[in-house]
């Protein structure tokens, strides 16, 4: 028993068998950090609740940082967001393909009810809550009420885009445009010419809920590329 004994301690003792040891226990503390990191990943890309100011609550996948978003994204976002925000008809494109006459949302503003084209409205979601409220509202005054009765509509034509500068919290793009009047002939009525420092923000990416409600729709639709809008500064066209 003694001999067997002398024998393990010698084994022990053995140069190869310690560093055999010891490469075993690092490799094992390697893959239980890879696990580790893994496990921390899926976590990070877990959908989280947000609440929205009405109370409604919606799934959403967080960004974990702004340097996952190109600026060829935050450009293409700003591009599209303004094209749906200024384009203006009373057409409202229908799942099933059919066009139908847009009875518009209703907006209290200072000098009464007013009405938004639905598509502005559902475009509007991907603004800040706080910036939005005021934006429906002076937009729904400087849209001409012959809009939602199919008399006229606006087309927004785009001079001049920007390249997304980096900022603390976003990025800022600068965007110079005309918005076109036209009666329902097709004949220019007027002309408003748009300048406007944008100011972008990173946000989670909501997940559509089954049943979802059409504001629910709305707010998924606008968060689709993480991105929303903080604010609008007029600006001298000069200043590009």
């Amino acid at each position: 028993m003694a001999k067997i004994l002398k024998s393990r301690r010698h084994l022990f003792n053995q140069p190869a068998t310690y560093i055999v040891l010891v490469v075993g226990a690092v490799l094992m503390n390697f893959f239980l950090q890879l696990h580790m990191m893994g496990q921390l990943r899926q976590m990070q890309h877990m959908p989280v609740m947000v609440q929205l100011a009405s109370g409604q609550s919606l799934a959403a996948i967080p960004i974990s940082s702004v340097q996952d978003i190109l600026p060829a994204t935050v450009k293409s976002f700003t591009e599209e967001m303004m094209l749906t925000l200024f384009n203006w008809s009373n057409k409202l494109q229908q799942p099933d393909g059919r066009t139908l006459a847009d009875p518009g949302i209703p907006i209290t503003t200072e000098s009464g009810e007013r009405r938004l084209p639905t598509t502005v409205w559902q475009a509007s979601f991907a603004l800040e809550s706080g910036f939005a409220d005021a934006f429906r509202q002076e937009l729904a005054a400087l849209i001409p009420p012959e809009v939602l009765d199919g008399t006229a509509q606006s087309v927004l034509l785009a001079s001049y885009v920007g390249e997304p500068k980096r900022e603390k919290q976003g990025w800022a793009v600068r965007f110079v445009g005309e918005i076109k009047l036209f009666d329902s002939q097709m004949h220019e009525k007027n002309s408003i010419p748009l300048a406007r420092l944008i100011h972008i923000r990173a946000i989670p990416i909501a997940i559509a809920p089954l049943g979802e409600t059409p504001k629910q729709q709305a707010v998924y639709q606008a968060r689709l590329k993480g991105l929303h809008i903080v604010s609008m500064q007029k600006i001298d066209n000069k200043d590009v």
